[in-house]
């Protein structure tokens, strides 16, 4: 197919997160975790 551009293949790295364990690409090291935030912002609920 002429004028149809080639998608690039791209290597990526896993690496362990230290804080976590889990492993995940090495271009979202250090990236914050939008469950991680919320269940350290928002009020927890004391089931009683």
């Amino acid at each position: 197919m002429t004028g149809v551009p080639c998608m690039e293949r791209k290597d990526v790295i896993w690496m362990r997160d230290p804080k976590t364990g889990n492993w995940i690409p090495e271009t979202h090291f250090n990236q914050i975790d939008v469950a991680e935030l919320r269940a350290k912002f928002l009020p927890h609920k004391n089931c009683q």
